[in-house]
């Protein structure tokens, strides 16, 4: 009896009982093991490591990729303290940090500036992450729209919220969003178009490897079927550090020190994994490259144990063993084992416990790994990173070893068998790996691997030469990028089997296509590598086609008339491509059933043989391109072309269609020797005026605006062409001996109409534009009437094409023929042709696939190249990131100071007793004179006056004065005279050491209100009637506390908002001088020179670098910049005139002077020395000074000079910081009214600055003012150097705060406190704009004005490059921002606008078109004349933003683009 049959009687034994509990047994034991997962891409950014490759060199070398905190986050030294009791400090200034966090490829993603900056940098690295693991999966995203994709992401810290949520005024409705963790899934999902499982899951330190898990029981279930899982970290303040510092978490040296005697706990560490999932089966049947195989996983919790943060070593030993048990293997199969690892004194030993209950005695050789000692404790991404690190461990046979072991933790028990990784070894197969992660809150993780199964490789069928090798990218740098990558990826690669039809198969099929296209013919990786550094370089390449998709593409399909054919022909096509061959052969069947015989054979140039040859071409191509997924969208045929178009828009039949030519061209070639033609560059209309005394010569064709075909006798045309050549005409003849198109034709119409009898033409299926009528025809044209007409009268194919393209049909024309003749003839789009006389047919045919293809008409591409080999990788996506950042209002916000004209009126002057001390002679005299003339008293050596007029030459004289006065019990009031202190316009000259006490006035104001600090300037040369003037500017008491006079009236300064010009690349030759170089502006002044490329830097400081200073300097070094740090006090004229001269003896010539050293030192003037204010004065004022002197005769490009606002503003307790600030703004006046260059920024505070304390922080937010980030500032500084100003001021404020605070700057801030409490008017000035424009001109205006609102709304610089017809929502537009711009068209236009407007007219020029018919409705009746008379000045009235775009779209309209190398 056989085994079955023994079974199946001990089942028919069991009871209805016992059966059901078997089914239940059996049914569990078979669910016991997990079903395998594949693993099939993977993308990750660790520290140290920008990609998974770079990973694997960074583990296999073991190199250590902790760092110090970088300057960018916080000030480490201003939190770092040794002592972990510390309040509000850190015991650490280490950790693993990526570069450039703050940076992110917005546009790529379709999202707005506004927005990105309002996301946390989490959800954007995560975000790019996840796009180059499903690259690296070989899965494009196109593909994965609508499909049941998982998200799976491990994430838990929230540093950003401290940013978005700092200032509740700058909190926008992008904050809830950009700040919540599951967005980190869920918007990778929405930006995909994926629908399934989408979950942020925050398990803190195993957060990564428990989305892992729960992706792979997702694929098992059958809720998606592929999956996305990883987790990210970034460490962005202290906050955190500094709690964990006080856990005693925080390692001593910053490292972890894994299984070591010394480790005492780990260091923070920043990253970004993913891995893409899918079900083992799925993956082998889709043909996927797996990378790996999870076999098992499982996730549980620690419970109630010793505490919440405390590892326990019961639930470690459990979690294993479950998901052991789940991949249906013991522990002896595992050689591997990934620990969480995080070295600490305790954590280690109960890791290393539970792995001995576990695997001891069980294991014959087990190693124990931890990625933690290279890249640190990445907490929510440390699982991903540990499993990213396995696979790669897996893929290479090698086991990393771990970094920082000295001596093994004396609590720890290895039990035989077990050891740990000290050192890098190979790793035999079979390979088996386990990864564990566990949090601090007790959830733990493990994920059992495996090895990617082995897999034959199965041949296929490869294309033949060339091969299409498309790259795409979103932008144009981004393409030039990849030319780059790829070209390198060509020639570094090793491996023979690595070819180019693999990487374009790859390219083709398994990344997407994105709007900026290039395409290499490729014969073999070297070629196409060179084809690529040539189009990275800008060099022309005859195998390279680039180009932009355009938006809906079609293709018009032009068919040449009988033109140039040549033996050959076809030929290559017929030898590799079978339908081609197929299709030729279907044609001279066709033929065969016309005439008795296949298409004719003999001399093309026999009008009998050429036509039918060329008409079996083109249909050949036709039907190839068909093939290669390439069909007409439209069509035109020129003369015998018009058959092969009439077949391809389904009007005939291909035998009707044969018949057509055949008989055609059978009559033609009774003409042969009748006739001639020539080509002639002259205009229809000139050219039949013309004609008229010729009748014997005809226009047999039109082709262009300047182009027309001449037919008629020989002799007769010979005649006619010496006339138009005499004229200036460009004549050349044809090679044919026949008149087409001409009276010579009309004798053949009736019997061509009586052989086509019989002929049953249908409506196109497409556009058909007909060169007989020149126009597009619906209706079933082709009668055999029509092909009379067709051979006779003239070739209308200018009007054809003009047709084609006031239909919309105009984004591509490919010519199909033997050879080009009519692309030239077609301008305003993009042209190819698909065959040249004397070139290979089918590279020729693949050349103009590739034109289509790079503006936006899609091939299918698996008809094109073969089936990819999935074993390579290529290289990622180049992004290009751009700063995103919150911070004010997310730019830096930038002012000057205008003077106006002052309208108040004096008021009568009284008699007042004056104290009068002016070191002015005339000027002394005249104010004598005008205070007796008033009745007044000049009481000198009393301070019991009513005023006191000071009239003092030098900054310290004032000092003294002042002083004296605060120490008696008098409050009399104080004006500063002075002459030339102020830069008004016409002015040729400015005292800085009066503009100093400008300074010195403006904080005075502040500090002693009582003495009521007026400063009032006077020009350069006395006028007559100044001190009459002085005297009735001070009479009563007037609100402006600051006045200049000039040319007989008195101005008034106001502090308004100035736009600066975008930042653009230094000329980095030369050498750039930074004083105060190592300083926190002096050194970001440094590094932001470097990117902008400065190659050399002269740091100058009194002091020596410290170790940090040095480690940034070392940095600028990195990035291939010489730095040299010279010791020199700069206001020591002779000590920096000895530095100079060692520069030019060592460096280039100096090029550029930032001035950034300073000292502050406040204190209220009453009771400061002579000694504090000349310590304050010293470094700005002597300092600028010397470097004014000893630099005025050198070439320099920038001389810019490091103000404060206080100068501007004054403030209370600085009197000499702003003297001494004041002092460098006159410098600046006074270097241009010497010709030189020269620039002054009054900044604000810096958030990163060392003069920015805490205390000094809270102070500025009280009085209104806040921190700006150190890269907005630096961007408003490059700004300033484009825009030319000789002074700007940068500082971020509530302006409506600092009034409240300070109202003695109420007049002065009057323009921007009244902006911000501004409420809008019911019609914006552009209403009155367009009323008063020319309806011709409206529409211009208006796109204008909408351009700048959009763009503006959605966070995008004006000069942004957008179409017209670019769709905003692939720009980013969400609802929120639909509505937001739908009411600001409403409040302008004072119009009820729908809230669906944006989405109503989704493009720039629909919405223009839209919002100009609701403003004027069709008739419409606004004068034309005095819209013309008005337009100039209504212009004036638009905004900046307005005019500055209408500006840019003007400049883009003139500028030409090239459409191909």
């Amino acid at each position: 009896m056989s085994m079955l049959n023994e079974l199946q009687e001990v089942v028919e034994s069991l009871t209805p009982e016992q059966r059901t509990l078997l089914a239940e047994l059996l049914a569990g034991a078979a669910s016991t093991a997990d079903e395998p997962i594949a693993i099939v891409g993977m993308a990750g950014r660790f520290p140290g490591a920008p990609d998974v490759d770079a990973f694997w060199q960074l583990l296999v070398e073991g190199r250590d990729a902790i760092s110090e905190i970088p300057r960018g986050r916080w000030n480490a030294d201003a939190f770092y303290h040794p002592d972990k009791e510390t309040p509000g400090k850190m015991a650490t200034r280490w950790g693993g940090f990526l570069e450039d966090v703050e940076r992110f490829d917005a546009e790529f993603f379709g999202i707005t500036p506004r927005e990105a900056a309002a996301m946390d940098p989490q959800q954007r690295l995560f975000l790019e992450t996840a796009w180059e693991a499903l690259e690296d999966a070989g899965l494009p995203t196109a593909s994965l729209r609508r499909t049941a994709t998982g998200v799976f992401v491990g994430v838990s810290n929230f540093d950003y919220v401290w940013h978005q949520f700092r200032s509740l005024r700058d909190v926008d409705a992008y904050a809830s969003s950009g700040s919540a963790h599951c967005i980190i899934a869920n918007r990778i999902s929405y930006l995909l178009d994926l629908t399934g499982p989408s979950v942020a899951v925050d398990t803190a330190c195993s957060s990564s490897l428990v989305a892992v898990h729960l992706a792979c029981q997702s694929l098992r279930a059958k809720e998606c079927d592929l999956a996305l899982a990883g987790g990210v970290n970034l460490v962005l303040t202290p906050h955190l550090t500094v709690s964990l510092s006080r856990w005693g978490m925080m390692a001593s040296d910053g490292r972890c020190k894994t299984f070591d005697s010394r480790a005492d706990g780990f260091v923070r560490g920043e990253g970004s994994g993913a891995v893409v999932l899918q079900r083992l089966v799925d993956a082998e049947h889709g043909g996927a490259r797996i990378l790996a195989v999870i076999r098992g996983s499982a996730i549980n919790q620690d419970g109630k144990t010793n505490g919440l943060t405390a590892p326990n070593g019961a639930a470690q030993q459990a979690v294993i063993r479950q998901a052991l048990a789940r991949a249906g293997v013991s522990p002896a199969d595992v050689s591997f084992l990934e620990t969480h690892g995080t070295g600490t004194s305790l954590g280690d030993p109960i890791e290393v416990e539970a792995i001995h209950e576990v695997f001891g005695g069980h294991t014959a050789h087990c190693v124990l790994g931890a990625v933690k000692t290279n890249i640190g404790h990445l907490e929510p991404a440390a699982g991903i990173a540990g499993l990213i690190k396995v696979v790669l461990a897996l893929r290479h046979g090698t086991i990393p070893r771990n970094l920082h072991f000295q001596a093994q933790n004396p609590h720890l028990t290895l039990a035989p068998g077990i050891e740990l990784a000290n050192e890098t070894r190979p790793w035999a197969g079979p390979r088996m790996a386990g990864v564990s992660a566990f949090s601090f809150g007790g959830t733990n993780a493990h994920v059992v691997l495996e090895e990617a199964p082995a897999r034959a490789l199965e041949a296929t069928e490869v294309p033949a030469s060339p091969h299409l090798l498309a790259l795409s990218a979103r932008d144009a740098e981004a393409r030039r990028q990849m030319a780059v990558r790829h070209a390198q990826a060509l020639e570094t690669a090793k491996d023979p089997a690595l070819t180019v039809e693999g990487v374009a198969a790859l390219r083709a099929l398994h990344r997407d296509h994105l709007d900026e296209r290039l395409v290499v013919l490729a014969d073999g990786r070297a070629g196409a590598a060179e084809a690529l550094r040539s189009f990275a370089e800008g060099r022309p390449h005859p195998d390279v086609v680039y180009g932009s998709k355009r938006p809906n593409a079609r293709c018009v399909f032009v068919y040449t008339g009988q033109g140039q054919p040549w033996l050959e022909m076809g030929r290559e096509l017929w030898r590799t491509e079978a339908v081609f061959r197929e299709a030729a052969a279907e044609v001279d069947a066709a033929f065969q059933r016309v005439s008795g015989r296949a298409c004719a054979e003999g001399p093309l140039e026999r009008t009998d043989v050429a036509q039918p040859a060329i008409f079996r071409l083109q249909i050949a191509l036709t039907k190839t391109l068909a093939h290669w997924g390439i069909r007409p969208d439209a069509v035109v045929g020129h003369s015998v072309g018009e058959v092969a178009a009439a077949w391809a828009a389904g009007i005939l039949t291909l035998d009707e269609a044969a018949r057509v030519v055949h008989h055609r061209a059978r009559l033609m070639e009774r003409t042969a020797g009748l006739g001639a033609m020539a080509s002639v560059a002259w205009p229809l209309a000139e050219a039949a005026a013309f004609l008229e005394a010729h009748p014997s010569v005809v226009i047999a064709a039109h082709n262009g605006a300047r182009d027309v075909v001449l037919s008629g006798y020989p002799e007769a045309l010979e005649k006619v062409l010496r006339a138009l050549e005499a004229r200036g005409a460009r004549c050349k003849k044809l090679a044919v001996a026949y008149a087409f198109h001409s009276p010579q034709m009309d004798a053949l119409q009736g019997e061509l109409v009586g052989e086509l009898q019989g002929l049953r033409p249908k409506a196109p299926r497409i556009p058909f534009f007909s060169t007989v009528t020149g126009q597009r025809e619906r209706d079933a044209v082709g009668t055999p009437e029509y092909w009379a007409k067709n051979m006779r009268e003239r070739v209308r194919f200018a009007e054809a094409i003009a047709g084609a393209h006031a239909d919309g049909c105009s984004n591509a024309f490919l010519e199909l023929g033997p050879h080009p003749a009519l692309t030239p003839y077609i301008t305003d789009a993009p042209t190819a042709y698909g065959m040249r006389r004397g070139q290979d047919d089918r590279r020729g045919l693949l050349s103009a696939v590739a034109s289509l293809y790079v503006h936006g008409i899609e091939p299918d591409w698996s008809r094109l190249v073969g089936r990819a080999d999935r074993r390579w990788s290529l290289p990622a996506y180049p992004w290009q990131r751009q700063r995103h950042w919150l911070a004010l209002h997310e730019t830096a916000s930038t002012y000057r100071t205008e003077w106006i004209p002052d309208a108040t009126p004096s008021a009568a002057v009284a008699p007042k007793r004056y104290h009068l001390v002016a070191d002015d002679g005339a000027l002394a005299e005249h104010l004598r004179a005008a205070i007796q003339a008033s009745g007044g008293v000049c009481a000198a050596g009393s301070f019991d006056v009513d005023e006191v007029l000071l009239a003092l030459p030098s900054l310290q004289a004032a000092r003294a004065f002042v002083q004296r006065l605060l120490d008696t019990e008098h409050r009399p009031r104080v004006t500063f005279l002075t002459r030339a202190a102020m830069h008004l316009d016409g002015d040729a000259e400015v005292s800085p050491e009066l503009a100093a006490l400008w300074g010195f006035g403006r904080a005075l104001a502040h500090e002693e209100p009582s003495l009521g600090a007026t400063l009032l300037d006077l020009p350069a040369s006395p006028h007559d009637g100044e001190a009459t003037a002085v005297l009735a500017r001070l009479a009563g008491a007037p609100a402006e506390r600051q006045a200049a006079w000039r040319k007989g009236q008195w101005h008034v300064p106001r502090l308004t908002a100035y736009a600066l010009p975008s930042p653009a690349p230094l000329d980095g030759e030369g050498t750039f001088l930074v004083t105060g170089g190592l300083g926190s502006l002096g050194l970001a002044t440094a590094q932001r020179l470097v990117s902008s490329g400065a190659k050399t830097l002269a740091l100058v400081a009194r002091r020596a670098p410290n170790a940090e200073q040095r480690s940034a300097i070392a940095a600028l070094q990195a990035k291939g910049a010489r730095v040299m740090t010279v010791q020199a006090n700069v206001a020591d004229a002779g000590d920096l005139a000895r530095a100079l001269e060692e520069l030019r003896a060592s460096a280039p010539p100096l090029r550029g002077v930032f001035h950034a050293a300073g000292v502050l030192e406040d204190g209220l003037l009453a009771g400061s020395s002579r000694e504090a204010f000349d310590r304050v004065l010293s470094p700005k004022v002597e300092g600028g000074w010397n470097l004014h002197r000893l630099t005025k005769d050198m070439n320099l490009q920038h001389f810019v000079l490091y103000s404060s606002a206080t100068a501007v503003l004054g403030a209370a307790g600085q009197t000499s910081y702003a003297a001494a600030n004041a002092f460098l703004q006159g410098l600046a006046e006074h270097r241009r009214a010497l010709g030189l260059r020269a620039v002054c920024v009054h900044w604000g505070a810096w958030a990163e600055s060392s003069m920015a304390s805490d205390a000094v922080m809270a102070q500025l937010r009280g009085r209104g003012f806040d921190t700006m980030a150190q890269e907005l500032a630096l961007d408003a500084l490059e700004g300033a150097l484009r825009d030319g100003a000789t002074d700007v001021t940068v500082v971020d404020a509530n302006w409506k705060t600092v009034l409240e605070r300070h109202p003695l700057l109420e007049r002065f801030l009057e323009r921007l406190a009244r902006a911000e409490e501004k409420k809008p008017s019911a019609v914006d000035p552009i209403v009155a704009v367009l009323a008063a424009t020319p309806a011709g001109q409206r529409a211009k205006v208006l796109y204008g004005h909408v351009r700048a609102v959009v763009l503006s709304a959605m966070g995008m610089h004006p000069g942004t490059d957008v179409r017209p017809d670019q769709g905003l929502v692939e720009l980013g537009l969400d609802s929120l921002l639909a509505v937001t711009i739908a009411n600001r068209f409403s409040r302008d236009l004072a119009q009820r606008l729908p809230k669906t407007l944006i989405y109503d007219h989704p493009t720039l020029q629909r919405l223009t078109e839209h919002l100009l018919g609701v403003l004027f409705p069709p008739g419409d009746t606004v004068q034309t004349a005095r819209a013309e008379a008005n337009a100039l000045g209504a212009l004036a009235g638009a905004s900046h933003e307005t005019i500055q775009s209408l500006l840019d779209e003007e400049l883009a309209s003139l500028l030409p683009s090239a459409e191909f190398v």
